[in-house]
Order: C-alpha cells, then sequence, then structure tokens
C-alpha cells in the first residue's frame, strides 16, 4: 500500500470548537482520528484506539510535534495506519 502525506486540520467551521482531523494533502480526504487502529513505527505495528476530542494522545502529539504532517495509509474500510 502507498503511503500518502496527511497533516492535521480543523475542519470546524468559524465560531464552532475546534475539530482536529487528518488530510490528505493531495485528495483533501478527512480522516478522524478514531480511523487511526494502527502505528507504525520503524515497521513495527502497534494497535491503537484514539478518541477524537483528545490531542494529547502520544500519537497525536507526535504528529502535531512533526509540523502537523504524517505519512499514513487507509484501507477499503478507511481504517488508517499512521508511519512514524
Amino acid at each position: 500500500m502507498e503511503q500518502i502525506l496527511a497533516r492535521v486540520v480543523n475542519k470546524a467551521y468559524a465560531g464552532e470548537p475546534e475539530h482536529a482531523c487528518l488530510q490528505d494533502v493531495e485528495t483533501n480526504r478527512i480522516f478522524e482520528f478514531s480511523q487511526i487502529k494502527v502505528s507504525n513505527e520503524n515497521n513495527i505495528n502497534s494497535d491503537v484506539s484514539l478518541v477524537d476530542t483528545d490531542l494529547n494522545q502520544p500519537e497525536i502529539q507526535r504528529i502535531l510535534n512533526n509540523n502537523h504532517y504524517c505519512n499514513i495509509t487507509f484501507d477499503d474500510d478507511g481504517n488508517v495506519t499512521v508511519y512514524f
């Protein structure tokens, strides 16, 4: 599966509470944090269970600390693997 570049964006409208999620930089497809099911670090997969509204989760913090960008893959069901 080919990795794609994604970034953290706020999909909320002006005046609404912040709603951070991942967005494919080429297609603008949105992925909620709860869709991230696997974290891959140095080719070692770890299952994760993330909550959409919590930016303090370790995987989300790693993405934010990487200038809000990461590489991802996703399957036909929309389950996301994030790569570090």
